[in-house]
């Protein structure tokens, strides 16, 4: 490997979706962050580029530092005001500004190891995969492990 060259290395497959994504910054990052833009809750709107079992990357107008925590919640299309079909906590590891679309790209790792999130995400992911079964036998989510990046 040349110097100055670096390698990203994941753990799991990411999954090329888009959906719709609210994020807002968690209450111990919110008073250091402050959106001009948005409801005063400060939830601001994202698109989903990708997602996989231990992250997610999607667009957005809104800066968000690095390792700021977050809440994300996904939601299906044409449902981005109802019942998000996957919400938990994430710590951004990487935010990039984009050329082509005004906006920020940005990579966050999922933080959030409750039951409720791990067997939503399987079910997210199996759809993804195209396996209905697996996402209808979702009490058997696989653990998700740790380490690799988003």
């Amino acid at each position: 490997m040349q110097p100055g060259i670096s390698t990203e290395l994941r753990n799991h497959h990411r999954y090329e979706l888009s959906l719709p994504v609210r994020f807002a910054v968690l209450p111990e990052h919110a008073d250091q962050i402050i959106y001009r833009i948005g409801p005063p809750s400060g939830e601001q709107q994202a698109d989903l580029i990708n997602i996989g079992r231990n992250g997610l990357a999607f667009m957005t107008n809104a800066f968000i530092p690095s390792n700021a925590r977050i809440l994300a919640r996904i939601y299906n299309l044409g449902d981005d005001g109802g019942t998000p079909i996957l919400a938990g906590q994430a710590r951004v590891r990487r935010i990039r500004m984009t050329d082509g679309r005004p906006g920020y790209l940005a990579g966050a790792r999922f933080t959030d190891e409750s039951v409720a999130f791990t067997r939503d995400l399987h079910v997210l992911l199996a759809r993804a995969e195209g396996h209905p079964n697996l996402a209808a036998n979702a009490d058997h989510a696989p653990p998700r492990q740790s380490g690799g990046r988003p």
